[in-house]
């Protein structure tokens, strides 16, 4: 038996040899939470998934709007030779990828809510509002706008901007104040590490042209280098990042990582942060049937995903209406169901594949965006929450202030209500063979505007959720 990382080099011997009867420059990533691998063959566009030993290649398709393409066998595959581990095609930032909708943004009606907001200037006014961005650290790149200063010879970051706050957040990797990512560590090790996934993730809350919401004043904080939070210490800096974060005035936080165990050091601060009236959006997971913590905790959002179904965008010309949606990264086989999470801990679901974000590697420009770079998942689904949360918190601000308190966990609650209670477009019932029809507990899909309009619901004593520190299950 193959190592994996031999298969994957089979693998891109017998394509680059013409062996499937293809040709071209082949590009490889991994998925961040299961074994499999994306090839991409430039220039044909074509998308391969390749799971270890799960199937025989049937056929491969030319079709540049596909992202799950065809199964390849590689225990059979014996030439090795080296893969280059880059993200996928680009286009710079000037201009859209190729085949993209920007499907995400329309399905949520980001245009219509960003419309509602108040404007200085002719651009989003977000006034003091500050959201924090746990993750793998800010990349000055063009999608957050214009850069201002001259950049070092030494490569460390010293220019400002008027999205990413970085002066503000804090590197709880080297222990400074510049939560810069680096970017040239190598994606290879347990846990996985992710170089960009801050950047990517931060790009589509807050990016121009590919964010929810263009502007949105960013604090990060650099916690990680794996999006997985296996070790006590990730979890630890995770936990700090959250109090530095409410320290700096942050009134939404995002947390686009995960493990299936907390730990009462990150659920203490989860608690501080909730009673302090601070939403805290963290994604679901994926490739496993229990939702991750930080997101599995009560007090804090936990957001599931979806996907355009079978990962092919919706035509330019339709309706979001008539977007054909599946759960993100479902998969039904033999008479059992998995799903991307139990979804008693999923608040609500968002865009999560296939979605135009900012991309680069150490080597790179940083003008660049891509479709799929840096692989897919409720990370995704998670900073289109956050966002949501922010515009809220912005249109409502003097309402919120008057009837839950500046700081309350009231606020929290009342967005947790209006995303359970505000009756948008419904996940559809998962069903599987010789099983009954499986409808979710919260079923509605992420529509900014429906939560912009929602009435502010009343909250009482007993709405509190249970304390995250200690919470087992």
């Amino acid at each position: 038996m193959l190592r994996d990382l031999d298969r994957l080099d089979a693998a891109q011997g017998a394509i680059s040899a013409g062996e499937l009867g293809v040709s071209g420059e082949v590009v490889a990533r991994r998925a961040e939470y299961n074994a499999d691998w994306k090839f991409h063959l430039k220039p044909e566009s074509i998308s391969i998934s390749a799971t270890p030993g799960r199937a025989n290649v049937a056929t491969v398709n030319a079709n540049p709007t596909s992202f799950s393409g065809q199964t390849l066998n590689l225990t059979a595959a014996d030439s090795i030779s080296e893969v280059p581990l880059l993200t996928t095609a680009v286009a710079p930032f000037g201009q859209s990828p190729p085949a993209s909708s920007y499907w995400n943004l329309r399905l949520i009606e980001a245009q219509k809510a960003r419309n509602k907001l108040p404007k200085k200037n002719g651009k989003i006014d977000w006034g003091s509002l500050k959201t924090g961005h746990i993750d793998t650290g800010y990349v000055a790149h063009a999608a957050f706008g214009a850069w201002q200063g001259t950049q070092p010879a030494d490569g460390a970051n010293t220019r400002t901007n008027k999205t990413i706050r970085w002066q503000a957040g804090k590197d709880y990797m080297d222990g400074d104040t510049n939560p810069e990512d680096p970017l040239t560590y190598v994606p290879m090790r347990l846990p996985p590490d992710v170089p960009g996934h801050g950047l990517r993730t931060g790009s589509v809350l807050a990016g121009g042209k590919v964010g929810v919401a263009p502007s949105l004043p960013v604090v990060p904080c650099r916690a990680v280098r794996s999006v997985v939070l296996m070790t006590d210490a990730a979890r630890g800096r995770v936990a700090d990042s959250i109090d530095h974060l409410v320290a700096a005035g942050c009134q939404v936080i995002s947390i686009s990582l995960g493990w299936m165990s907390g730990s009462d050091e990150m659920g203490r601060a989860l608690d501080r942060a909730y009673m302090a009236g601070v939403i805290v959006c963290a994604a679901g997971g994926q490739y496993t049937d229990t939702v991750t913590y930080p997101g599995r905790y009560f007090r804090a959002i936990g957001v599931g995903g979806v996907q355009p179904k079978g990962r092919k965008f919706p035509a330019t010309t339709a309706a979001p209406e008539n977007f054909k949606l599946e759960i993100y990264n479902e998969y039904v086989r033999g008479g059992t169901r998995h799903i991307a999470g139990d979804d008693q801990f999923i608040d609500i679901w968002a865009p999560s594949a296939c979605i135009d974000r900012a991309v680069a590697e150490a080597g790179s420009g940083r003008n660049l965006i891509s479709t799929d770079g840096g692989s897919d998942g409720t990370s995704y689904g998670t900073v289109h929450v956050a966002a949501a949360a922010a515009m809220w918190l912005r249109l409502k601000a003097v309402n919120i202030g008057a009837k839950y308190g500046a700081s309350n966990w009231r606020r929290v609650e009342a967005f947790r209500h209006i995303l359970h209670s505000t009756e948008t477009r419904k996940l559809a019932a998962l069903s599987a063979p010789n099983q009954a029809i499986y409808e979710y507990k919260h079923p509605w899909i992420l529509n900014v505007p429906a939560i912009l309009d929602a009435d502010l619901p009343t909250i009482a004593d007993d709405d509190i959720q249970p304390h995250a520190e200690g919470q087992i299950f």
